[in-house]
């Protein structure tokens, strides 16, 4: 699982000169994370050879860490950051539906307010956001697709995040 990572590092590294590699990343630390979890699982639920039973995929382990809260909202570091970002989001997204562009061309956007932010902390589900969509963004990077985006090193922090609160929920 380290080696995943550590390569999924590189590849994002190496991302600002072979753009592709962004999506090789995303791949590696998708499959750090599943490793992940599927260690744990198997520590927890040791592998019965009497009993044939299929392991299971991203999407049943990210279902069972949500339901053994080993992964947990409030464990994530960058919550906060996330919930103003969202709320400029938001912000922005009122503003665009009313705004005029043809008298106005630009359109200026206040910072939220922190009672916007703190809307935006409370309608947060990190762990649901993450749990319903790993394995979606994973298999449509395991299958090929023709979208290029730049985010392994989003992945890669939000990777790192899971793997370190799989790890300290009584591993």
């Amino acid at each position: 699982m380290q080696q995943l990572f550590e390569t999924a590092k590189n590849l994002s590294l190496y991302s600002w000169f072979v753009y592709p590699f962004h999506q090789s990343s995303e791949l590696l630390a998708f499959a750090a994370v599943e490793m992940a979890l599927r260690l744990r699982h198997l520590k927890e639920n040791p592998i019965d050879p009497s009993k044939s039973r299929k392991p299971l995929a991203l999407y049943g382990l990210m279902q069972h860490a949500k339901k053994h809260k080993w992964i947990s909202n409030d464990r994530f570091t960058d919550t906060y950051e996330r919930a103003v970002s969202d709320a400029r989001i938001c912000k922005k997204m009122r503003k665009i539906k009313i705004h005029d562009f043809d008298k106005c061309p630009l359109m200026p956007v206040d910072e939220p307010t922190g009672e916007e932010i703190m809307e935006a902390l409370k309608n947060s589900d990190r762990v649901g956001d993450i749990v319903n969509n790993a394995n979606k963004i994973r298999n449509s990077l395991a299958h090929g697709s023709n979208l290029l985006n730049p985010r392994s090193i989003s992945t890669l922090h939000t990777s790192a995040e899971v793997i370190n609160q799989i790890y300290s929920t009584g591993y």
